[in-house]
Formats: C-alpha cells, structure tokens, sequence
C-alpha cells in the first residue's frame, strides 16, 4: 500500500512538473495548431528548420541513417584534404532536394497570419560563405521559398540584421543574423540569439509558441521566456523522429557519393533512377 503511494505521488509530481514547464513532446501539428487557435497577435509563432519545417528527399540524407551515411562519407573523403571535403559538403547542400515534413505546416503557418500572429524560423544554421556556397542563409531561405515556406512578410522593416556582438562573446567564426523572417543562431544558444532579436525590434510579445526536434533548444527559449515574464508554449516535435525505419540502399547510397566525388555534382535518388530507365 505504502508502494502505491508514493507511485501515485511521484507521477502526480512528474505530471505536475511537465504541466508547469508547458513543452509538449508530439510527433503531430494538431496540438501546434490548438496553441495557435487560442492565441492572438501579441503572440510569436517560432519553428525551428531542419527536421521541423523540411527534411531531405534521399534516403541516404536523412537522420535515421546518419551512422551510415558518415560510414560511407568516411570511406570515400577520408583521404581528401579539408578545403575539397568542405567543398564536396557544400555541393550536397545546393544540390539535395528537401521536401516538407508535414504538408499541413503550410497551413498551419496560413492560419497564424490569419490571426495576425508573426511567424519566425529559428534555425542553429550557419551564415556566409561555405565550399561552393557563396551566403548559406540566402541558400536555406530560398529551399524553404521553393516549399512554400516564407517567413519575410514579418518584420518587413527589418530584412537583414547582423549581431556582431554575439559572435564576439562567444569568440565563433559566424555572424548569427535575422533575415527575411529567419533568425541564424550559427550554433548559439538560441534563447540568447532570441532575445538579441527582440530587444532589437522592441516587438510587445506576451506569448510565444516554439517548436523544435531538440528539447535543449526549447528548454532554451523557454528560459529566455520565463526571464522576461512571456508566457511559453514549447513543442518538442518527433515527426521525423519517430518515423520507420527502413533499410539503407548501401548500393544506391555509395553511388550517390562515388558520383558526388567524381562530377562533383549531388544525383538524387530520382534522378539515378531516370538514368537507369534511360
């Protein structure tokens, strides 16, 4: 009996805890979409990019085969000096084809600027130059653009905004920067890149709903939050995550970066099948 009480108590402590933090694991928009119907336009509508908003096309690309595809990356560009194996990375990034998580994010985002609630992105991507990229941010801006995703109507008055102190403190190569509704943290706690950009745009936030793949990014902004007395609604989102998991095509994976290597250029899946068909 005495067993049962504390198992009682200690869920109701568990359940009580999870309740007051306000971040909710889910691997679907509908709880997303709840939050943001019960909110109102002093609220900022924040979503993270990779895993969140887009995940790659090719099998080979995705997180559940990331231990293979670093397998196969350290077979073939273990022997290639540093600046050809940034610029084999970059190519990848230009070339590969991502394609939305959810296709119901598009709407999700429709029905906050129906609400006249701002929406962000706030990515740990890098800005600048890369390999073959000459500005990462203008590369990650328009693959979103290409899957209906465009953030640059809030904040119009702001289109580019760098925080050279930032980089600074933190002694980092990259420049975190807001641009065309995107906040690039370069890697930075994104609470702290967060608050940089709002004490910059003196926005009257009361709310903020943030969604992420990483619950240490949302215990982040959350933190952010409850230092300013702005009300948080956090959302670990597992779509991707949680997933099935199929076999790796080793065979079709290991032609894709043989190829890569060869001509330089990044074939998709699609693309290696229409060459076989012809």
């Amino acid at each position: 009996m005495n067993h049962l009480i504390v198992s009682i108590t200690f869920l109701l402590y568990i359940i009580l805890n999870y309740a007051q933090a306000e971040v909710i694991q889910t691997s679907s928009l509908i709880p997303i979409e709840t939050a943001v119907n019960n909110s109102n336009e002093h609220t900022l509508l924040i979503f993270d990019v990779q895993e969140v908003l887009m995940v790659a096309q090719d099998q080979v690309l995705t997180p559940a085969h990331k231990v293979e595809r670093k397998k196969i990356k350290q077979q073939l560009l273990s022997h290639l000096p540093t600046k050809d194996t940034e610029t084999i990375e970059s190519i990848i990034l230009i070339d590969y084809k991502p394609v939305l998580v959810d296709p119901n994010i598009v709407n999700l985002i429709a029905l906050a600027k129906s609400k006249q609630i701002k929406t962000l992105a706030l990515t740990s991507g890098y800005t600048g130059k890369f390999g073959k990229i000459d500005n990462r941010e203008n590369l990650r801006i328009e693959k979103l653009k290409a899957l209906g995703i465009d953030f640059s109507s809030s904040f119009p008055q702001i289109p580019t905004l760098s925080f050279s102190y930032l980089q600074d403190l933190h002694h980092t190569k990259y420049t975190p920067m807001f641009k065309q509704g995107i906040i690039f943290t370069c890697r930075l706690p994104k609470g702290e890149v967060l608050e940089a950009f709002l004490i910059h745009v003196k926005s009257p936030v009361k709310k903020i709903i943030f969604v992420d793949n990483r619950l240490k990014n949302v215990m982040s902004v959350e933190s952010f939050c409850k230092s300013k007395g702005i009300e948080f609604q956090g959302f670990v989102y597992e779509a991707v995550k949680t997933r099935p998991k199929s076999p790796l095509n080793q065979q079709l994976a290991t032609y894709q970066f043989n190829t890569l290597v060869k001509q330089q250029h990044w074939l998709s899946e699609l693309e290696i099948q229409a060459q076989l068909k012809q």
